[in-house]
């Protein structure tokens, strides 16, 4: 991932912020990747788990098409 950000996003000062946000990020992002799906199936059905996670993948591949498209065509704004 760090392959399609622009150096003008990577942290020059308060490094130890921005790793401190990065880590809490993706270990939240891990606990609710663990908890939503059994709280869906639970509650909503196997159809609505099946559902949910089809509209997961389906915003993680645009977001893939996103960034291919931005690193090969060179899309970006670079200001």
């Amino acid at each position: 991932m760090q392959g399609f950000l622009s150096p003008h996003l990577q942290a020059k000062e308060h490094k130890g912020i921005a790793n401190g946000l990065y880590v809490s990020f993706y270990y939240m992002g891990g606990a609710l990747g663990s908890f939503l799906p059994g709280f869906i199936y639970n509650y909503l059905g196997w159809i609505a788990f099946l559902c949910s996670l089809g509209v997961v993948c389906a915003f993680s591949l645009a977001f893939a098409i996103m960034l291919a498209k931005t690193r090969v065509y060179g899309v970006r704004n670079e200001n």
